[in-house]
C-alpha cells in the first residue's frame, strides 16, 4: 500500500469509488481476486496557507489505487508538485503563483475504472460487458466525461491541467480517444486556464512538451517540474502557448 504524505494534505481526501456489480448485485471479481471498482473524482485538500484557496482539476488516464484510504506513486507525485514545487536549486516557475495559490486538486480519468496495468485495462471492460451488458459500461462512461465537463465549466473551476498521456497497445485506441475528444470539444471555447505539465526525464532531461501522438503528458514515468498554458483549438488540437 502507498500511504498519502501526510504533511502533504490536509484531512482524509474525498473519492466517489463504488465496486462494479452484476445483474445478480454481485461484484465483478478478477482472476486475482480484486474486485473491478468505479472511481470519479478523487479531491485532495492540500495543506498550504491559508492565502491558497483555487481549485485544480486534473484529467489522467484511468485509476491506480489511489482513494479516501491510501493513495500511489502517480498521485503522490502529482500533490508534491503542487505542495512543494520542482526541487532543483535555482529553478524559479514562472507560474509559482498560480501553483502557490493551489489549495484543493481534484482528478479525473477518462477511463473511470480501476487497474495499475493498462495492458490488461480492457480485460476489464470486456468482463463488464458480459457480466452486466453493453450499455451499462456505455453508460457509465458517458456519465463519467459528462460529469468531467459539466465541472470544467462550472464557476468554481479555477485552473484545468490536461494530463492523460496515450493509452497501451492493449486498450483500443478508438475508444479511448473518442472519449478524448469529448473533453476536448468542450474545452475549445473554454475561458477557463488550461495547462498540461512540463516535465523532465528522470535523468532530468527536459522533454517536449506534448507526447510524439501529441497528447498532453502524464505524469507517470517522468518529473513534474512545471506548468505550461495551452488551448484547445478546432480538430482536437493542444497548442502549447510557449516554446
Amino acid at each position: 500500500m502507498v500511504r498519502y504524505k501526510r504533511h502533504h494534505i490536509a484531512g482524509r481526501p474525498e473519492c466517489d469509488k463504488y465496486p462494479i456489480l452484476d445483474n445478480d448485485d454481485n461484484e465483478l471479481i478478477r482472476n486475482d481476486g480484486s474486485s473491478i471498482e468505479f472511481r470519479g473524482m478523487l479531491r485532495v485538500d492540500l495543506n498550504k496557507s491559508e492565502d491558497a484557496r483555487k481549485n485544480v482539476h486534473v484529467i489522467m488516464m484511468n485509476p491506480s489505487a489511489a482513494d479516501s484510504d491510501e493513495s500511489d506513486g502517480t498521485i503522490n507525485k502529482v500533490i508534491k508538485f503542487f505542495v512543494e514545487g520542482y526541487d532543483e536549486e535555482g529553478y524559479e516557475s514562472s507560474y509559482q503563483e498560480i501553483i502557490d495559490s493551489i489549495k484543493y486538486l481534484n482528478v479525473f480519468n477518462i477511463l473511470p475504472i480501476y487497474n495499475p496495468n493498462n495492458d490488461v485495462l480492457f480485460d476489464d471492460f470486456n468482463t463488464i460487458i458480459s457480466e452486466c451488458g453493453k450499455g451499462y459500461l456505455e453508460a457509465l462512461l458517458e456519465e463519467n466525461i459528462q460529469r468531467i465537463i459539466e465541472t470544467l465549466k462550472d464557476d468554481s473551476t479555477d485552473y484545468i491541467v490536461l494530463a492523460w498521456g496515450g493509452i497501451s497497445d492493449g486498450f483500443p485506441f478508438t475508444l479511448y480517444y473518442h472519449l478524448v475528444c469529448k473533453v476536448l470539444d468542450s474545452l475549445i471555447t473554454s475561458e477557463k486556464e488550461l495547462f498540461v505539465f512540463k516535465t523532465k526525464s528522470f535523468a532530468r532531461e527536459d522533454q517536449d512538451t506534448l507526447t510524439l501522438q501529441f497528447n498532453p503528458r502524464h505524469p507517470r514515468g517522468c518529473n513534474l517540474y512545471d506548468l505550461v498554458p495551452v488551448e484547445v483549438q478546432s480538430l482536437y488540437r493542444i497548442i502549447p502557448l510557449e516554446p
